[in-house]
């Protein structure tokens, strides 16, 4: 009766992960092009917008979930009883699904910004930790499979918490980045005050111009 119940929550599960997989995968992929870009100030908002769009479509279906348990799982199953059995299972695991998606979201963040290997040694860490939780609850005795579900929250909250402190836009990286940029453009200001008092160009490869900078140089020489 447990593995009917584990394998039918299995399978409905299987719904959300696809959901926060997907959410999470496309995570990497614009962080990816938002490091690339020099513009890792803007992460941490594009994050919190997936995270509100991947909300905004699972909770509908959470809600959906529980107010017809019956429905969704007879779906697998006829059984009656074995759906009244397998509800507070149903209900933890759907319950998963708030902490999930940002903990995958995150995670994949911190991979898009290039420190994979600490998404790796988080993952490990996390993984490890879910065993050693298992088999801990495993050794005690008759344990309703509600609480062998409680695992996979622990796992996200694991997650969460190391990628949450790696991820490299908190308000001191972004106070780093705005005193860097602003001593670019005041360096960059005092080059053109100076070529325009000499009489001469400001070579187009400096470096501690940006392309932006550059074009109002030059739109200022000819004038």
């Amino acid at each position: 009766t447990q593995l009917a119940i584990a394998n039918i929550i299995r399978s409905i599960s299987t719904i959300f992960f696809v959901i926060v997989s997907s959410f999470s995968t496309t995570t990497g992929s614009l962080v990816s092009n938002l490091a690339g870009a020099g513009e890792r100030n803007q992460i941490m908002p594009l994050c919190r917008k997936i995270i509100r769009l991947g909300y905004l479509l699972g909770i509908p279906l959470i809600v959906i979930a529980l107010l017809f348990p019956h429905v969704v799982m007879g779906i697998y199953t006829p059984d009656r009883q074995l759906v009244q059995l397998a509800f507070w299972p149903f209900v933890v695991m759907l319950s998963n699904y708030i902490l999930s998606l940002p903990a995958h979201v995150f995670c994949n963040a911190v991979s898009g910004t290039g420190a994979t290997r600490a998404a790796f040694i988080y993952q490990c860490i996390t993984i490890a930790i879910y065993l050693i939780y298992l088999s801990c609850i495993n050794r005690i005795g008759e344990i309703p499979l509600a609480v062998y579900w409680t695992s996979e929250h622990l796992y996200v909250l694991l997650l969460f918490l190391f990628s949450w402190e790696s991820f490299p836009t908190h308000s001191s990286f972004i106070i780093e980045n705005f005193y860097r940029s602003f001593k670019s453009k005041t360096g960059c200001k005092k080059k053109q005050k100076t070529a325009r008092k000499k009489n001469f160009h400001l070579s187009p490869d400096s470096h501690h111009c940006s392309a932006y900078d550059k074009c109002a140089f030059a739109r200022s020489l000819i004038t």
